[in-house]
């Protein structure tokens, strides 16, 4: 629990997450998974730990981590099945090897596991924008956000790439305006950069560019297509034309 605590403590602690955060971090999980190699807090916060790297790492081995994630996942459904976060985070490592029913599956028992919650019906979100299918995903935000809890800026993030994918930049730019005030992730700035172009808004598409290369340094519009989120052809046309196009009207580079 404490090499845990430590782990949290060590991604908690940067206003942006950072590789190097995320690395340290996992350097605790593993300590903790060999003093109890079932302590499934650990396990789960390791999966997200190997999640990051796909984002952050432009070097990563995609092929390998997403092996490591997905057997990890499995494992950890097969050990606690009962729990919600376990199913979560099998609906992610689902999600990041393109095996789409199998992830909405996940995400559906995750949100039955923990109906009082609101995170599995925001990962439900984010599954649908990345299934091309922005105007569903909203409705699931809308009912995150009806519930009384806990990570609102999770939700916000999803309306924004939802709003964002529609075309519909004003209403991407109050979302993710409210997603950066509760929960400061490069996504966010990244998202906000862009709206602000497509709206006009130069002076603070430069301030949220600026935000977004503190958070990501070096980050370009190329390496974030590389990330991968999504094989889709419908997702991928609606990036290219909307949140592609606004970050390079903010001065983000190309490649």
């Amino acid at each position: 629990m404490e090499y845990t605590l430590l782990g949290d403590r060590a991604t908690d602690s940067p206003r942006f997450m950072t590789l190097q955060a995320s690395r340290t971090a996992r350097s605790y999980f593993e300590r903790a998974l060999q003093a109890n190699p079932e302590y499934m807090p650990a396990m789960i916060s390791l999966g997200y730990t190997l999640v990051t790297e796909l984002d952050l790492d432009p070097a990563v081995d995609r092929e390998r981590v997403l092996q490591k994630i997905g057997d990890l996942s499995s494992q950890i459904v097969m050990m606690d099945a009962a729990a919600a976060p376990s199913w979560q985070f099998r609906a992610e490592a689902l999600a990041r090897q393109w095996q789409w029913d199998a992830a909405l599956e996940a995400s559906r028992t995750a949100a039955a596991l923990d109906a009082g919650r609101s995170h599995a019906l925001s990962q439900r979100a984010s599954l649908l924008v990345v299934l091309g299918r922005p105007a569903e995903a909203l409705r699931f935000v809308d009912q995150a956000l009806s519930l009384p809890d806990q990570r609102v800026g999770y939700a916000h993030l999803q309306r924004c790439r939802a709003h964002m994918a529609l075309g519909q930049y004003q209403e991407a730019v109050s979302a993710c305006q409210k997603a950066v005030a509760r929960e400061d992730v490069w996504m966010a700035h990244a998202y906000l950069a862009a709206g602000y172009a497509l709206i006009g808004e130069q002076d603070n598409a430069n301030v949220e560019r600026a935000a977004l290369l503190q958070a990501y340094p070096g980050l370009t519009v190329a390496r974030l297509r590389a990330i991968g989120y999504s094989n889709v052809p419908l997702y991928q046309q609606q990036v290219e034309n909307h949140l592609y196009r606004g970050l390079r009207m903010a001065g983000i580079a190309e490649g």
